[in-house]
């Protein structure tokens, strides 16, 4: 909980959005009734048993028409960018500390819920891939935690993005607007030299 607390804190410092926590609530649809917008939710059967447990976790856009068809009869009202975790996958055992797979994971899903696509794909709304665009190149993690491309997969533990990355400020500015509060005075920054880790200044 602190973790996925601390990670909307990083998207505020980039984003004009003010992220409120509402609470734990029995159901997403509930948490929805309750004024929540996005809902992180434990899943054990949904996931598994129409995708396999081989995938981690899914981020719904907030696009009700592509909530319907990701979730068929299961839909229920609110559920456009929630996010849903598979607790029967391998994202049980990652690490959730920063640079950690699974703290990477869910910065990828909440980029989901935000707005944000993969690179490979149109994203089920006829967007360019990178690839269509000409910049298939900067289909990777320390562009944009929405790659499944990454460097370093062979380490769970080490190198992967801690915040949103380059590509993924810019496209969450020109949806939301950039908090001109963050360094908006003088800032002194130091980076660890044991910072194993990707971040965005």
């Amino acid at each position: 909980g602190n973790q996925i607390q601390y990670i909307f804190d990083i998207f505020d410092d980039y984003i004009d959005v003010n992220f409120s926590y509402k609470g734990y609530f029995s159901n997403p649809n509930s948490a929805w009734l309750s004024s929540s917008d996005i809902n992180i939710s434990p899943d054990s059967e949904f996931i598994g048993s129409e995708l396999g447990d081989y995938v981690l976790a899914i981020g719904l856009f907030p696009n009700r028409s592509f909530s319907l068809d990701a979730l068929g009869y299961q839909y229920y009202s609110g559920a456009e960018g929630d996010i849903f975790l598979n607790v029967n996958s391998a994202a049980q055992d990652y690490g959730y500390e920063p640079g950690n797979a699974g703290f990477s994971l869910l910065l990828h899903e909440i980029g989901h819920a935000l707005g944000l696509k993969h690179p490979h794909d149109d994203g089920g709304t006829g967007h360019p891939t990178f690839v269509q665009s000409g910049i298939g190149g900067f289909d990777t993690d320390w562009l944009t935690v929405m790659s499944y491309d990454d460097d370093y997969n062979w380490n769970d533990n080490f190198w992967d993005p801690a915040t949103p990355m380059i590509l993924d400020v810019i496209a969450l500015q020109y949806l939301y607007g950039a908090n001109l509060s963050t360094n908006a005075g003088d800032s002194t920054l130091q980076f660890a030299d044991d910072a194993n880790y990707y971040q965005t200044v």
